[in-house]
């Protein structure tokens, strides 16, 4: 996966992009890192979330950076309070720019977020989680999700394409899917409760792949759990793209709430349907 280096006004924003979303020229997306930006407390740098103790000023700064650098308009930007669990809402028209520059007129509390409007920035904000974006390249439908360790073992991605197929007919077979930077199973530490969860919601086949073992700790796959729900759900390897980069072991390049023990700022993963397709 190569790092796009994209010159905002004056600061680089860097980002990553999934190979096959980058196929559609009808599609704007990315996965930023933490470098560039206008924030400076903690390292903050790119932070794109207005929720971590960050200067309202350069938070907002950040996103018109991100807008600038990537073509889009920062007021129409929609975010999410997002809150760890497995619902989420259709998009229209009229919600462009609900959270764009203030938590009070986002959506509400949400995990993912669908739709088939044109130039709308769907941002689902990150330090560890998994971002996920969809496309729908035959009815041109997008969604953008926020996947934690709960959303993954209570498998999210089943409530977003069902919620794809009920609102706009989506076949499995038109979905390109790309799971974004995460902490990675090297350093996902995890509890018995969580492990019980992971073996009661995927098969034993998946457990034991999704989970290792070492010194005593457990230590789970949140990718790999994701991209076996959407096995299941009957996608096939090739629509699907994996940015394996370890949020926890690079946190040079990304955010990481475990790493820097909460005290760090959120990443943007970011899909859009353009006017011109």
């Amino acid at each position: 996966m190569a790092i796009n280096n994209v010159l905002g006004r004056d600061n680089p924003v860097k980002y990553l992009c999934s190979p096959k979303l980058n196929l559609f020229t009808e599609l704007t997306h990315g996965f930023t890192l933490r470098k560039g930006g206008y924030s400076f407390g903690l390292k903050h740098e790119l932070n794109l979330a207005l929720h971590v103790n960050d200067r309202y000023e350069d938070v907002i700064k950040n996103r018109q950076l991100l807008a600038s650098s990537l073509g889009f308009s920062a007021n129409r930007i929609v975010t999410l309070n997002q809150v760890h669990s497995l619902n989420g809402l259709i998009l229209s028209e009229e919600d462009a720019g609900k959270g764009a520059f203030d938590m009070q007129s986002s959506p509400g509390e949400y995990d993912y977020m669908i739709t088939a409007a044109l130039n709308i920035p769907l941002l689902i904000m990150t330090a560890d989680c998994v971002p996920i974006l969809i496309y729908d390249r035959k009815k041109k439908v997008i969604a953008a999700v926020h996947a934690g360790w709960k959303g993954t073992v209570q498998r999210i991605l089943d409530v977003v394409i069902i919620a794809m197929q009920n609102n706009f007919g989506t076949m499995k077979e038109d979905l390109i899917v790309a799971i974004g930077p995460c902490i990675q199973q090297c350093c996902y530490e995890i509890g018995e409760n969580v492990e019980s969860i992971v073996k009661a919601n995927f098969t034993c086949d998946e457990v034991k792949q999704l989970i290792t073992k070492k010194n005593g700790e457990i230590f789970l796959n949140l990718q790999l759990a994701n991209y076996f729900v959407l096995i299941e759900l009957g996608l096939s390897s090739e629509q699907i793209d994996i940015l394996d980069f370890c949020t926890s072991c690079n946190v040079d390049n990304f955010f990481s709430y475990r790493k820097e023990n909460g005290k760090t700022g959120r990443m943007g993963a970011v899909i859009m349907l353009n006017s011109i397709a």
